[in-house]
C-alpha cells in the first residue's frame, strides 16, 4: 500500500500498445541523438542493480501453500545534454521467476522486453519547456495512496508513460502545463496549473482521457508537519476520489498518516474504496542503516459476492543496512484479503554505480 513496496499488480493497458510506444520514443530519441551537434555534449548514468527473492506461504483456511519467488533487474537513468536538447531515458529491464500472471510462459521471455518507462527530448527556451516522447504522467499529491492515475504500470509495478508532448511555462510562482498522449487506440491531453506560495502549494487540473476528469490538490505547513489532500471529480459515471494526510517528524523518525478513497495501488481502472494507510522510516546511524514499518487497511468491493464488501490489508516490516554502493533489506510482511493471508519472507540486494 506504500508507494515502495505495496503488491503492484499487471498492467491494465495492452502489451502489444505500450511496446510499440516505447519502440517509437526509442526510435525518435535515436534520431534526435544522430541530427544533434555533439561538440558539447555532456552525459551522466546511473545504474541500479536489484536482486530480490522471497519465500513463505499463503493460507486458506486450514489449507497452507508455499510461496516462492525471485526478481532480478536493472534499472538505467541516463540523461544527455546534446545542445539545445537534453535526452533522458528510464528503463528498468526485469527477469520475473515464476513470471507474472498473463506474461510469456517462461521467465527469460521477460528479458526480450527493455523495460522502457520514460524517454523523452527536453527543448528549454526560456520559460518555456517541451518534452517529446514517453512521457510519465504524474498528478498525485498523495503519498501512500493513488487516488487518480493516468500511467500504466508494468509487470512488475513501476508506472511507464504514453507517447505523447508536453510543453510548460514557468511564470514566477505559477506553473502552467499542457500535455497531449496517444493510449490504448485514442489520443488524450490534460492541462495543470500550479501555485507555489512560502508554505502552501496548490494545483488543479483538468484531463481528457476517454472521459472527463477534474481534481485540485494542496500541500502546506502547519508548524513542523506537512498536511496534503487531493480531490477528483471523474466522469462516465462520474464518481469522487481522493486522499488526505500529514507528514513529519518524530524524534528521528520520519512518519506518514493518510485516509484515502482510492483504488488498490497501481491498479487505475479498479474500483475505489476506503483506506487507512501509515509508514515510519527510522534512520540506524549506529548500525548504517534504516527501519520501515508499514501498516495498511480497506473496505474493498469483493470479487467472490458481487454486491458485498470485504476487509484487505497489509503490514511490513523492513531493515536496510549498507552503504552508498551497496544496500541490502530483509523482512517480513503479511497481506489478508476474501482469498486468504499470505506470509513472506523478503531479501534483496541492490548496488549502485553511475558514470
Amino acid at each position: 500500500m506504500s508507494r515502495r513496496r505495496a503488491a503492484r499488480p499487471r498492467p491494465t493497458g495492452g502489451r502489444p500498445d505500450r511496446r510499440a510506444a516505447r519502440a517509437g520514443a526509442t526510435a525518435l530519441l535515436a534520431l534526435l541523438a544522430l541530427a544533434t551537434p555533439t561538440a558539447h555534449a555532456q552525459a551522466h548514468a546511473s545504474v541500479e542493480w536489484r536482486y530480490a527473492t522471497q519465500v513463505g506461504a499463503f493460507s486458506v483456511g486450514t489449507v497452507h501453500l508455499p510461496l516462492a519467488g525471485m526478481q532480478a533487474s536493472v534499472l538505467v537513468d541516463a540523461e544527455a545534454a546534446l545542445e539545445p536538447v537534453t535526452l533522458t531515458v528510464l528503463a528498468q529491464p526485469t527477469l520475473l521467476a515464476p513470471p507474472a500472471a498473463g506474461t510469456a510462459g517462461t521467465a527469460a521471455a521477460a528479458l526480450g522486453d527493455p523495460g522502457f518507462l520514460e524517454a523523452a527530448a527536453l527543448l528549454r527556451t526560456g520559460p518555456v519547456d517541451v518534452r517529446l516522447g514517453l512521457l510519465r504522467l504524474p498528478l498525485e499529491t498523495a503519498r501512500l495512496s493513488l487516488p487518480y492515475q493516468l500511467d500504466g504500470v508494468t509487470e512488475v509495478g513501476q508506472r511507464h508513460g504514453w507517447p505523447g508532448a508536453e510543453a510548460t511555462v514557468y511564470l514566477e510562482r505559477v506553473r502552467l502545463r499542457a500535455r497531449g498522449w496517444w493510449r490504448d487506440s485514442h489520443a488524450a491531453g490534460a492541462f495543470s496549473a500550479r501555485l507555489d506560495l512560502t508554505s502552501l502549494q496548490l494545483e488543479a487540473h483538468l484531463v481528457r482521457d476517454g472521459r472527463w476528469g477534474a481534481g485540485v490538490g494542496a500541500s502546506g505547513l502547519l508548524g513542523d508537519t506537512v498536511l496534503y489532500g487531493e480531490a477528483w471529480l471523474i466522469g462516465d459515471p462520474w464518481r469522487g476520489r481522493g486522499a488526505v494526510g500529514a507528514s513529519g517528524y518524530l524524534g528521528e523518525a520520519l512518519w506518514t498518516v493518510e485516509a484515502a478513497w482510492a483504488p488498490p495501488y497501481g491498479v487505475p481502472g479498479a474500483a475505489a474504496y476506503p483506506q487507512l494507510l501509515a509508514q515510519a522510516d527510522l534512520p540506524l546511524p549506529n548500525a548504517n542503516g534504516s527501519l520501515q514499518a508499514l501498516a495498511g487497511a480497506g473496505w474493498a468491493p469483493s470479487t467472490l459476492r458481487p454486491g458485498s464488501r470485504s476487509w484487505v490489508g497489509q503490514a511490513a516490516l523492513t531493515w536496510a543496512v549498507g552503504d552508498p554502493a551497496v544496500q541490502l533489506e530483509v523482512g517480513p510482511s503479511v497481506r489478508h484479503d476474501e482469498t486468504g493471508t499470505s506470509y513472506l519472507l523478503r531479501l534483496s540486494m541492490t548496488a549502485y554505480s553511475g558514470f
